[in-house]
């Protein structure tokens, strides 16, 4: 087929199929879907298209509880075919109709995360908003001394400190050392991680004495926690390189919480090509740290590379939990 992808909010049925389809009100959700992924599947971009437009209005319109689904389906839709202003434009419309429909913040936990992903991915804009929305949303989901509460104060004491509100970026931080500070202790590599990106606010901030204080812990409990054997890429060092990944299973515990996100890692990966010292630096809690290090220590890297010989490097590694 020919021509572009029509948009979300207009569509001309052109035949029996694509009437059938256009009437959102004479099919559910899940059987609109259905017949999008079959349109898919037989390369119908046109009637896939119409399918999950269908199914988006009949979600935002009648079926309340299926709009975060059926959104993040279509948004993948549109992604996968190189439309991401589509893509952007249905997550945004599905937080709308949620907001508009009163549901629970934590619903809308799925929407936020795709939307946090996109921008990270290099669409621009200003998103300020979903971070400071996923961080309330995850207090009322998990609780305000929950680790996703503080993984995510993370991100956004980072997007903040990007768009030049540094006093919320402090407080933002701050609040995330503590959650991880009574959650793991005041030594733990997280701590560290995240003093890290406080003393870099503090000090655009103008606080040298309280930014030299916090750059020092984080080096004390880094240095506590490295390996003084393994050289950083670059300077004629080649970074490692993935082989070969499991991904990681939900730890029951989580998946009843319904916690989402991403943790980061940091390893050495060795000179067999296998990683070593597995430390978390973003964590997640509720059982998934422990998942992520199960699967990343199955994970096989090609070694990084110096004079033609393998040596130790230090790499970092993130890994997603997802529900559907």
């Amino acid at each position: 087929m020919t021509g572009r992808l029509r948009s979300l909010s207009y569509w001309i049925p052109l035949t029996l199929a694509q009437l059938e389809i256009s009437s959102a009100l004479a099919a559910d959700v899940n059987s609109l879907l259905s017949q999008a992924r079959t349109a898919q599947s037989a390369h119908n971009l046109t009637a896939a298209e119409e399918a999950y437009n269908a199914a988006l209005e009949r979600a935002m319109s009648k079926e309340q509880q299926h709009i975060s689904p059926a959104a993040l389906e279509v948004a993948t839709f549109y992604s996968q075919h190189q439309q991401p202003e589509k893509a952007e434009d249905v997550l945004r419309r599905a937080l709308n109709a949620q907001d508009a429909s009163g549901q629970p913040l934590p619903n809308e936990i799925p929407v936020l995360l795709r939307l946090r992903d996109f921008y990270r991915s290099g669409r621009g804009g200003d998103h300020v908003d979903f971070e400071t929305r996923l961080v309330r949303a995850w207090e009322i989901q998990a609780g305000p001394g929950s680790p996703v509460v503080a993984n995510n104060l993370y991100s956004l004491s980072g997007t903040l400190e990007q768009s030049g509100q540094l006093e919320e970026a402090e407080q933002a931080i701050q609040r995330g050392i503590a959650i991880l500070e009574k959650n793991y202790g005041s030594d733990a590599p997280s701590v560290g991680f995240a003093l890290s990106r406080l003393a870099s606010i503090q000090a655009r901030l103008g606080k040298a004495d309280v930014a030299k204080e916090a750059r020092d812990r984080a080096s004390a409990i880094r240095q506590r926690g490295s390996s003084q054997s393994a050289v950083r890429a670059g300077g004629g060092v080649t970074a490692p390189r993935i082989l070969s990944k499991r991904d990681p299973e939900y730890s029951e515990t989580a998946r009843k919480a319904r916690i989402q996100g991403n943790i980061l890692l940091s390893l050495v990966v060795d000179t067999n090509g296998e990683p070593d010292e597995i430390t978390i630096l973003l964590p997640l809690g509720d059982g998934l740290d422990e998942k992520a290090m199960e699967a990343v220590k199955t994970w096989r890297f090609q070694p990084g590379m110096k004079d033609g010989q393998p040596v130790r490097v230090p790499a970092t590694i993130e890994v997603n939990f997802r529900l559907l």
